[in-house]
């Protein structure tokens, strides 16, 4: 079949990337961080199948409301970060409503659930340690493995010192979730620029 086309856009204040995923039409959005008109400009008007949420922080969710009153998406999120995120309309001092009222999580995502876009497949994996439910999403067929703030390019993975975060955590998610993903998948994360698993795993210690 045809390769899923991935356009990144990098919003807010420290750069958050935003994925917009296209297949057969239909789009995925991952980490609406901020800057609603750009992300909107971007998908133009082309139907948001679902919203992912990769982790419960605001510099990936400012524009979550927004985004899921404009399209009607549902959002999808693990069920740990989402209580962090739902109905919540201010975090920490940073405004999550943004007029459009509080976020709503639709949908609670958990270990090897599936998410669809078009015609291709992405799994859920859990990965505790930036946050309690920080997850990655993986596309086997395609090879892109979507990291959020776990795993950054250049052999450096997300910071554990915040609420909910735990370096005992990072460390057993390194170390154990990406054991089958093949060296030539291509890793999105959260922030920065994209990596492969092979490059990461010869610069970060604690990936097998």
């Amino acid at each position: 079949g045809s390769v899923m086309n991935i356009e990144t856009c990098k919003v807010g204040p420290i750069q958050t990337n935003c994925y917009i995923i296209e297949d057969d039409g239909e789009l995925l959005v991952i980490d609406p961080g901020d800057d609603l008109t750009i992300i909107n400009a971007d998908i133009r008007a082309r139907p948001v199948k679902e919203i992912v949420v990769t982790h419960a922080h605001w510099d990936h969710i400012g524009a979550l409301s927004g985004l899921a009153s404009i399209t009607g998406a549902p959002v999808a999120m693990s069920a740990a970060d989402a209580a962090l995120v739902d109905g919540v309309a201010n975090q920490n001092g940073h405004d999550l409503d943004r007029g459009y009222g509080a976020p709503h999580v639709n949908r609670h995502l958990h270990e090897g659930d599936e998410l669809t876009v078009g015609s291709k497949v992405f799994t859920v994996i859990e990965t505790p340690g930036h946050s309690e439910g920080s997850i990655c999403l993986y596309c086997a067929e395609d090879g892109v493995l979507f990291s959020g703030d776990t795993l950054f390019s250049g052999g450096r993975f997300g910071r554990t010192d915040f609420e909910h975060g735990s370096m005992e955590q990072m460390i057993e998610t390194l170390s154990t979730k990406f054991a089958d993903i093949p060296d030539e998948v291509i890793v999105y994360p959260g922030h920065e620029g994209a990596s492969t698993m092979g490059a990461e795993r010869r610069l970060n210690p604690y990936l097998r």
